[in-house]
């Protein structure tokens, strides 16, 4: 038996940009390992207004949401706005340019395993 693997992937998406999680081969699917969701770079999307708050710890509701919507899939798109990447009513540090960053494995299907 023989095992593939696959080294991770990360994306990072600026705040109000779309960027799409992909796997490239047929039959490989989406395990998300990491998500960050806040600022704590300014050499990281920087911010157009000027905004110098670098203490933003990642929003925890961010993993769940971002993995309930792209684990297991072959490719998803996600968009880094506080209205999908936090619960609604979620205060998490209201004014500051954020970024989503994350990193995942793309998984082969069991059934392309060979003994």
């Amino acid at each position: 038996m023989f095992i593939v693997i696959i080294p991770e992937k990360i994306i990072t998406v600026c705040t109000t940009q779309r960027k799409p999680l992909s796997c490239g081969s047929p039959g490989s699917t989406i395990a998300v390992n990491a998500v960050f969701w806040g600022r704590k770079r300014a050499d990281v999307c920087p911010s157009d207004d000027g905004d110098t708050q670098l203490d933003c710890d990642t929003a925890p509701e961010t993993e769940g949401i971002v993995k309930n919507f792209c684990e297991g899939k072959e490719s998803c798109e996600l968009e880094a706005r506080h209205t999908s990447m936090q619960k609604k009513g979620s205060v998490h540090c209201p004014g500051v340019n954020k970024y989503l960053i994350v990193n995942y494995t793309c998984v082969p299907d069991a059934k392309e395993v060979r003994n």
